[in-house]
C-alpha cells in the first residue's frame, strides 16, 4: 500500500490500477492532488506500489531506448502557430496519431471546475481543446476511467505521470499500444495560488471562460503573457515582466509541490518516447512566433519524427543547445514556502502577499526601512 502521508506526484495511476476501488485522488490541504486510501477496501495487493513512480528511485526505461536526439520543430500552419504556446509540435503529434486510429490524452482547462483536467480526444475537431500550456497540476482520474486496454493511445503529460503510466502498461502487457510524450517540466504550483489569483480578477456574477497561460499576443520567448477571458467579455492580460502575480510566483518556485523540488526527471531523464517544450536559449532568442524543442528518446519516437516532416519544419539540433534553456538541476525550495502556502489559505490580499513575500527586488530596494520592520514583526 502506498504511503499517503507523503507529498507524491499525484499522477493518479494508483487509482487506475486499484481493483478494489480503494484509492481516490483528492485535493490536499496544501492544494495538490494526492491519493486517499479507504482502508476498509484495501486488500494490500501492492499493485499501487508497483506502478507508483514516486516510490521507485529509478526511472523505468522504454524497451526500445536509443541515444537521445534533438530537433527543433515548427508547424507549417501559420494560424495554428499563433494559437499554440511554442512551435506546435504537440498539436501536430496529436493530429498524426489520430489519423492512425489512436486516441489522445491531453490536458484542457476546465472553466467550470477551475482546474486542469486530462481528457480523451477522439477526433481532430476536439484537438484544439488541449492546445497551449497549462501551468496547473492536472486531474487524471476521470480520463483514466475511459482507458480500454484494447485501444491505442498517445499520452501527453508530466514526466512523473508518464513514468507511472509506462509501469502500468508494461504490467498489463499493452505498452506497445501506447506512445508517451512528456515535456520539460517546471513543476506544478498549489491550487491555492490559482484560486486566490483567479478570484482576484473575477468580478461578481462572472466566471472565467478561457485561459491562455502563455498567450503570444506580446510575442513568444521572454514575453510571457497570462490572458483570461471572462463571461462579461472582459479580458485580463498581463505579462511576466509586468509582475503578473501567478506567473511570477510560479516561475519563482514559491509554492510548487514538495516533490517538484527534488524531481528526478530533469534534463534527459524521461520514460517517454519524445520530450517536447519551448526551444529557449540563445539560438532562437529573437524568434517572435515560437519554436518547439524535441528530444527523441526511443526508436518509436524516431520513427514518429520522420512522419512529421510533411506538416512541420524540422531541423536536427545540438542537445546541449536545446537544454541550455531548461531546468537541469534540482530546484531549491524557498525558505518561506510553508509560510506563503498558509497565507494563500487566508483572506490576505493577493497583491500584498505577492509584494511582501515574492517580489524580492521590490522588497529589497523599494520598501522604506520602517515598513520593513513592520513586515518582519507581523509577517
Amino acid at each position: 500500500m502506498i504511503n499517503t502521508n507523503i507529498s507524491c506526484y499525484g499522477c493518479g495511476v494508483c487509482s487506475l490500477v486499484c481493483k478494489s476501488f480503494a484509492i481516490t485522488i483528492q485535493m490536499s490541504g496544501d492544494g495538490f492532488w494526492q491519493p486517499k486510501i479507504d482502508l476498509t477496501r484495501c486488500t494490500n495487493c501492492g499493485q499501487c506500489e508497483n506502478v507508483c513512480s514516486y516510490t521507485h528511485p529509478d526511472i523505468i526505461q522504454p524497451k526500445d531506448k536509443i541515444e537521445s536526439q534533438a530537433y527543433s520543430i515548427v508547424t507549417k500552419d501559420r494560424k495554428l502557430l499563433s494559437e499554440v504556446s511554442s512551435g506546435g509540435a504537440g498539436y501536430e503529434l496529436g493530429k498524426l496519431f489520430l489519423k492512425n486510429n489512436y486516441k489522445v490524452f491531453g490536458v484542457e482547462y476546465d472553466n467550470n471546475k477551475n482546474i486542469a483536467s486530462h481528457i480523451v480526444i477522439k477526433s481532430e475537431n476536439e484537438l484544439k481543446k488541449i492546445i497551449g500550456s497549462k501551468y496547473l497540476q492536472s486531474y487524471t482520474v476521470d480520463a483514466f476511467k475511459q482507458v480500454d486496454i484494447k485501444e491505442k493511445y498517445i499520452f501527453f503529460g508530466c514526466p512523473c505521470q508518464i513514468d507511472s503510466l509506462r509501469r502500468f502498461t508494461r504490467n498489463k502487457n499493452i505498452e506497445r499500444n501506447w506512445f508517451f510524450v512528456d515535456f520539460f517540466c517546471h513543476g506544478v504550483p498549489s491550487y491555492h495560488l490559482w484560486e486566490k489569483y483567479s478570484r482576484h480578477y473575477v468580478k461578481k456574477n462572472t466566471r472565467i471562460m478561457g485561459v491562455k497561460f502563455r498567450d503570444k499576443c506580446n510575442g513568444w520567448h521572454k514575453s510571457m503573457t497570462m490572458t483570461m477571458t471572462m463571461t462579461n467579455s472582459i479580458i485580463y492580460s498581463r505579462t511576466l515582466r509586468k509582475n503578473d502575480y501567478f506567473l511570477n510566483m510560479f516561475f519563482g518556485n514559491y509554492v510548487l509541490n514538495e516533490s517538484c523540488y527534488n524531481c528526478k526527471f530533469h534534463g534527459l531523464n524521461s520514460a517517454a518516447d519524445i520530450r517536447i517544450g519551448d526551444f529557449w536559449g540563445r539560438k532562437y532568442k529573437n524568434n517572435k512566433t515560437g519554436v518547439s524543442g524535441a528530444i527523441v528518446l526511443t526508436q518509436a519516437g524516431c520513427d514518429t519524427i520522420k512522419k512529421l516532416y510533411q506538416s512541420c519544419i524540422i531541423h536536427e539540433e545540438d542537445i546541449n543547445t536545446l537544454l541550455e534553456g531548461q531546468i537541469v538541476n534540482e530546484i531549491k525550495p524557498p525558505k518561506n514556502r510553508r509560510f506563503i502556502l498558509e497565507k494563500l489559505k487566508t483572506n490576505m490580499f493577493l497583491p500584498l502577499l505577492y509584494f511582501i513575500f515574492a517580489y524580492k527586488r521590490w522588497l529589497k530596494n523599494s520598501i522604506p526601512i520602517g515598513i520593513k520592520k513592520i513586515i518582519r514583526k507581523y509577517f
